[in-house]
């Protein structure tokens, strides 16, 4: 893994990640929540190396050591990633977006033109407006929902507690966060390696407290994205699990609903953590060797 951090607007710097070789085809990667530029896998530059595939990690604003900017939406990360991936020298990229990363990667597909080859989405968040929105759902999930819709900053002091768990009590948020998964989950994340690399992942993406943290769900919950699901012609792989407690597949399926040309990876009988168990298949849909 290499890392480095980029000037974009007003001074702020993103932090990002380069796994895999340097000349496989370039994937941008939008983490989830808590996330980082530490999001990886056990096994992924193996893997990476295996398909020909690099992935850029891109930190979001007030995550890990990204500077926060507080009222962005969703479509305003664009102008971001566009400087990322021109100081990366990087012509043309899949994006793919994780859970909470879900929403930037369709934004980045919406506006950023041919320059984005393709796209994916993995247990991709939706709005609390969607119908259907909280049947399913895990009650922490629900809870940061009620949070949101009332102020971000409640959000940001239910995170930073969160960071403060990380720190003490690392078997606890462990275990608060197990309680939110479905049983396939649990299966795949009593693997040590598994929970070392959620550790991680958070303590780094919780680095500045839950200022990142906030900014996002305020952005689900209460303010509009900025753009229009149907700007998007290109076809879209969205991959979801029938079991997933956290990103319900009721939202999965309205996501669906609304684009123009989805292309559907619905996976019975399992739940939010399927960026572990079909990383190399997700990767294949969309990657394809580009001009960089």
């Amino acid at each position: 893994m290499s890392e480095t951090s980029v000037r974009v607007a007003n001074g702020r710097q993103l932090a990002l990640s380069s796994n895999g070789p340097d000349d496989g085809a370039p994937v941008v990667y939008l983490h989830g929540c808590p996330g980082s530029r530490l999001d990886d896998s056990p096994g992924r530059n193996a893997l990476l190396a295996r398909v020909g595939v690099r992935v850029i990690t891109v930190e979001r604003p007030g995550y890990g050591r990204s500077s926060p900017c507080r009222g962005r939406r969703v479509v305003d990360y664009v102008d971001d990633l566009r400087v990322v991936v021109d100081h990366e020298r990087i012509d043309r990229f899949a994006v793919l977006g994780y859970s909470a990363g879900g929403p930037y990667a369709l934004a980045a597909a919406a506006r950023l033109g041919d320059r984005v080859s393709a796209v994916g989405t993995i247990s991709t968040v939706g709005r609390p407006d969607w119908p259907g929105a909280f049947y399913g759902m895990a009650p922490g999930e629900r809870t940061l929902h009620r949070l949101a819709s009332v102020s971000p900053r409640l959000v940001e002091i239910y995170f930073a507690f969160a960071k403060r768990l990380l720190a003490r009590k690392p078997q606890r948020f462990l275990a608060e966060f197990e309680k939110e998964l479905s049983d396939s989950d649990r299966s795949l994340y009593a693997k040590p390696e598994i929970r070392d690399l959620v550790l991680r992942a958070s303590r780094e993406g919780l680095r500045q407290g839950g200022v990142g943290a906030a900014e996002d769900w305020a952005e689900f919950a209460r303010r509009p994205w900025g753009f229009d699901l149907d700007e998007l012609e290109r076809p879209v792989h969205v991959w979801f699990g029938t079991a997933d407690r956290i990103v319900p597949v009721t939202q999965s399926r309205y996501l669906v609903s609304l684009l123009k040309n989805p292309v559907i990876h619905e996976i019975d009988d399992e739940g939010h953590l399927l960026v572990f168990t079909h990383l190399e298949e997700i990767l294949s849909s969309i990657a394809s060797p580009v001009s960089a």
